[in-house]
């Protein structure tokens, strides 16, 4: 009997990081004790099923144009793992992850590769792998991190076989949080008042943002104050059309900069 273990690298960071911290933090802010997490993947076979082994771990996650991190190049090279990986859209958004757990649960499952499947994701997309894979015999055991009742979809925890939450010692041993100095906040850009590196190519964006406005769009915006938030549709196109012009995802400061200029742009755009 042979157990394979399909995590949802997304699901990790964003879950552990609200447990440890108290909000989901970028992934510069977290660090994956590799090591940690493989062997507590190891035990957890043991968990589900006294007699099975583990046949490998299968890793999933987002990917930049620019290519691997070194954290995903070295689970890579680990033993025992397989990394799958999607892509990270300009909005910080997975694509494709899903489908890969999907793809790999259900054609273990049909091959008879497998017995038992650790599952630790909370994405109900993957629902419809658990129900194919059972259907050749295969045991799905979903792993969570605390509460899982709030991180896991409700649909997801009805249809495994099990549930098992990592409670927060736990995930101490697996995810670290960065502390930041306080220094490093007196002295960011957006306290310092000093302006991203690449900022010619973010004001080329946001330019070419407000030129493709409706009037609607930037009566709104240009009626925003300083500290009022832009609405999340518009937030999420800006930040995907600057970012294409780095080609890469957006830094802290980088977001909170383009913020700023686009509301400035629309004041000046509608006072002409």
């Amino acid at each position: 009997m042979r157990t394979a273990a399909f995590v949802d690298a997304g699901y990790v960071y964003a879950a552990g990081s609200k447990l440890l911290s108290g909000t989901n933090l970028p992934r510069n802010s977290v660090q994956l004790n590799i090591d940690a997490v493989l062997a507590a993947l190891q035990d957890s076979v043991a968990v589900v099923s006294s007699s099975s082994s583990l046949l490998r771990v299968y890793w999933y996650d987002g990917v930049l144009r620019t290519g691997p991190t070194a954290e995903q190049e070295k689970l890579a090279d680990s033993d025992g793992v397989k990394l799958r990986l999607g892509m990270i859209a300009f909005t910080g958004r997975q694509k494709g992850v899903d489908s890969l757990i999907v793809t790999d649960l259900i054609e273990l499952a049909r091959n008879h590769a497998i017995s038992d499947a650790i599952l630790l994701s909370g994405d109900e997309d993957v629902r419809i792998g658990v129900q194919i894979a059972q259907s050749f015999g295969v045991r799905v055991h979903l792993f969570g991190i605390e509460p899982g009742v709030n991180n896991q979809s409700r649909l997801l925890r009805q249809e495994s076989d099990t549930t098992t939450e990592w409670k927060r010692p736990e995930v101490e041993q697996l995810l670290a949080v960065q502390s930041r100095d306080p220094a490093d906040e007196r002295h960011s850009p957006q306290a310092t008042g000093e302006l991203p590196t690449h900022q010619q190519e973010l004001d080329s964006a946001t330019s070419r943002f407000i030129r493709e406005r409706s009037a609607d769009d930037l009566i709104l915006l240009a009626g925003l104050n300083p500290r009022d938030s832009i609405p999340p549709d518009l937030d999420r196109e800006l930040l995907a059309c600057t970012a294409s012009e780095l080609d890469r995802y957006l830094q802290s400061d980088e977001r909170a900069y383009v913020r700023q200029a686009v509301k400035r742009l629309a004041r000046e755009q509608s006072s002409q």
